[in-house]
Parts: structure tokens; sequence; C-alpha cells
């Protein structure tokens, strides 16, 4: 065994197809279930996907301002997050990656360098789409009264207005980056599932990682790759003494809130309307970088057992605002700073404003019976009430529905902490550690105005094929 590789999510499985590729035998192990997966993930159906139990981590909650937890979806299983994410294909902006240079001081990552990475991590999925629905439509209608541009796609991060989303799906059925490892085991891969990796083995001098600890097995190889995630990531470097959480690590988030219809039952989507995204909107708070806002559009949400619904959830994607993630005594503890900066909590409360003014237009007022702003029923004219101040404390206590974590082990120059990228050979690499890389969304430095399984995939393949180069 040449390579153990932790985690079989977009960048687990990107990671393990270069180093196979390149005739490494690799162990790829992931702490959920392989193939076949229910229907609720393979369906074009994105609600159930999320609400799929059984390729969720269960004990994942994040902390609320009230005091309370939630929980917060991170996928499970072979295929990792492609399982339960939204399917949309959206690599953000060029400007995203050369913030991670001027800011972050991550030589070698900007959107020159990254580009093709990018383009090979969409060449890797085929690309479909889902017809526009009557919110859609709706939707569309009222952002191109209001001056939005119509036209373009999600997999364009510099076009701004109502885009059409593209899918990682074929004939109808979601494609997970499962597929990107399949038949690779006749050529030097092992996928080992339902396998959680519980700690790191190091050498005696703590100096190089030699293995891993799955329960009562271990899975030793001269080089261990982690793809576990922003989140298992850094609790198995803690594990091993590497990083403290104690003190806790820094992570990011894109803030989302989501509104509700009712539609008029004669203007309900069939029943076998995909539940799944097909538009989104895109545009600029104005205040800093272009396209930090966002909204996607799900025609249909309902499960077909009673009153048709659809929804708008808008996110903040160039979040300033910085969360934590600490492990103590009572355990693990998921803060994601969402809205904590009052720059972020202006711009945000500035989006979920317009998009109201979008869903109370006459476009979507001819579909809907209601709009809702929570899930008990309260209805959009509450949002008109509030102040600021209770508007940013409403957004607070109901958050939407996107789970984009990342950068928790940032990359940074050698000798500032956390994982080191300025090396070309020892991108993704520990400080201080042999044996080990990092190729997951933790070592973004911050979070691309687009989705993450894009970027994730791009990031794990530029990294593993620098290692690869090392290993020859």
């Amino acid at each position: 065994m040449d390579v153990v590789v932790v985690g079989a999510g977009p960048a687990g499985c990107i990671a393990a197809r270069r180093l196979v590729d390149a005739g490494a035998s690799v162990t790829l192990l992931d702490a959920g279930p392989g193939p076949p997966h229910p229907e609720s993930i393979a369906g074009l159906d994105t609600v159930g996907a999320a609400d799929e139990q059984t390729r969720r981590w269960p004990e994942v909650v994040v902390g609320r301002p009230d005091g309370a937890s939630r929980p917060y979806r991170q996928g499970l299983g072979v295929g990792g997050g492609s399982l339960i994410n939204s399917l949309v294909l959206s690599p953000g902006a060029r400007a995203d990656y050369d913030r991670w240079v001027v800011e972050f001081g991550c030589t070698g990552w900007g959107a020159a360098a990254l580009g093709p990475w990018l383009d090979a991590a969409v060449a890797r999925l085929p690309v479909g789409r889902v017809d526009a629905g009557p919110l859609s439509g709706a939707v569309e209608t009222a952002a191109s009264a209001a001056g939005h541009p119509v036209g373009g796609s999600t997999l364009d991060g510099e076009r701004l207005g109502v885009l059409t989303a593209d899918l990682s799906v074929r004939a109808g059925r979601r494609v997970s980056t499962a597929e990107v490892v399949e038949g690779r085991s006749s050529r030097g891969l092992e996928i080992v599932p339902s396998t959680p990796v519980d700690r790191l083995i190091l050498s005696a001098d703590r100096r190089k990682v030699i293995g891993v600890s799955a329960g009562s097995r271990a899975f030793t190889a001269p080089l261990v790759v982690l793809a576990a995630g922003a989140i298992q990531t850094p609790l198995l470097l803690h594990g091993a003494g590497l990083i403290d959480l104690a003190a806790g690590v820094p992570l990011r988030d894109h803030p989302s809130f989501a509104f509700t219809i009712t539609y008029r039952p004669s203007q309900a989507p069939a029943l076998g309307w995909p539940r799944a995204v097909s538009t989104v909107l895109r545009w600029s708070s104005g205040e800093g970088v272009d396209g930090d806002l966002q909204a996607v559009v799900l025609d249909r949400v309902d499960d077909g057992t009673g009153p048709r619904f659809g929804a708008v959830a808008v996110g903040l994607m160039a979040p300033a605002s910085v969360g934590r993630l600490t492990v103590d005594a009572t355990g693990l503890s998921v803060d994601t700073g969402a809205l904590d900066q009052r720059h972020d909590r202006a711009r945000f409360r500035g989006a979920v404003r317009h998009v109201a003014d979008l869903m109370t237009s006459a476009s979507v007022d001819r579909i809907a019976d209601s709009v809702c702003i929570d899930d008990v029923g309260t209805t959009i004219d509450h949002l008109y009430s509030m102040s600021d101040s209770e508007l940013d404390r409403w957004l607070a206590d109901h958050p939407g529905p996107f789970a984009h974590v990342a950068a928790s082990c940032p990359l940074g120059p050698a000798g500032g902490g956390g994982v080191a990228g300025i090396e070309r050979g020892r991108f993704g690499a520990l400080e201080g550690c042999d044996g080990l890389r990092v190729v997951d969304a933790s070592v973004f430095p911050s979070l691309p105005t687009g989705g993450l399984q894009v970027p994730v995939m791009a990031m794990a393949d530029r990294i593993t094929a620098d290692l690869v180069t090392d290993l020859r």
C-alpha cells in the first residue's frame, strides 16, 4: 500500500483517482456506506437527498444565538458532500482566487494557476439542467423588472443576473464524485466504506504520520492524504496533537436564509416535478466583492403529501465573519460565526430585503397563496415590520439550508501556522510533519463566491498532482 486516503467525498475521490492513475496503490477509507445509495440520493431530488439521515453525519450540529443547536448537513458515505448537495456546479469567480494570493499570501493559488484545475473538475462531471418551473419564471420576471440581466449559467463565475443552474446530473439522475473512482479497483484502488478513522498514527518522534487507526484495524502507508472535510480533518489533526482545537481553529461558511411559497392550487408544478435548483440569481451588494449575493430557486420542495411549496434561498457568498471549531470536555463545538460582523449583517439584510421585494412582486403573487419566512407559517409581512436590528436577529435565529463550511486549516505561508501552502511540492503539508497532505475544503484560505464541489475537486487535484510529481 502506497497511500491511505481518508474520506471518499469530492476531495478524496479526486485524490485517489489521480494517485491510482499515476501508478500508486491506494486505500480509500470512508466512515459511511458505499453504493448502492437510496433512491433519495440517486434520484433528482436534492431536498430528499439533503434529508437522507443515512448519508449525513448524525452528531454534527452548530450552535445558535439562542443557545440551542441545529443539525448541520455534512455528507457521509462514498461520494461525501456530493451525495446530498444541491448539485449546482459553480466554480466561483477568478477574483476569489486572486484574493487568496493578495490577502492570504497563497502564492501559486491565483486564478491563472487554479483556472485549469477548475475547468478539469467540471470536465470530470456530466452537466445537465432541469426545466424552469412556475416559481423560477416568476422570480426571473420580477428580477428582470428590477434591473437584473437574464442569461448565462452558473458555470460562468463572472456572470451576474438570472442564470440557469448547471447541475451534476445525467439522464435525470444525480452523479456524485463516487463515479470518478469507479472501475479503478483493478488498477490499484481499494475502497473501504463504513470504516470511520478515529486517529492518525504517528512515528515515535511524532514528526511523521505513518498510518491511521479505524477501530480495531490499522492502515499503514508511507503517505496519508486527509480528505475528511473541514470538520472531520481538524478533529483528526487535533486527536494526533498536530493542532490544538481546545483553543479553537477558524472556519467559514456562507450564511443563508429561505423564503417558502405556498402555490395557488392551479399554479403548482406537477408532483413529478424535480425538487432541484433550476435558476440562480447572482448580484453584487456594491460593498466590496462582486457577486457576493446569491439566491437559488427550487420550484418544488414539498413531499407530495400536502400543499405544494416552492422555495428561494438567499446566500451571502463572500462573508468576512469567521466562526470557530473547538473541542473541550463537553465534546465538539461548531460555531459558523455567521453574520458576526456588522458589514456582513448589512449586506445580508439588504439581500434578504431585495429578494423579499421580488417575492411580493405581481409575478410571484399570481402563483402564490402565501410567502413565509419560517417553517411555522410566519408570513413575509412580518419581515417588512422589522427594524434592521430585529431583522438581523431573525436571520441569525432562522438559518437557511447552505452548509459550505471551509477554511478550518487554511493554506498560508510557511511559518504562519496551520497548513503550509507556499513551497511547490508542499501544498497541503502540515508544518513540521511528514507523510501527510490535506486536500479538502479545510485548506481554503477563504470561501469562493460559488458552491464548494468544483473548487474542492480542483484543490484536491492540484495538490495531488504536485504530490505525484514529488513521489516520482
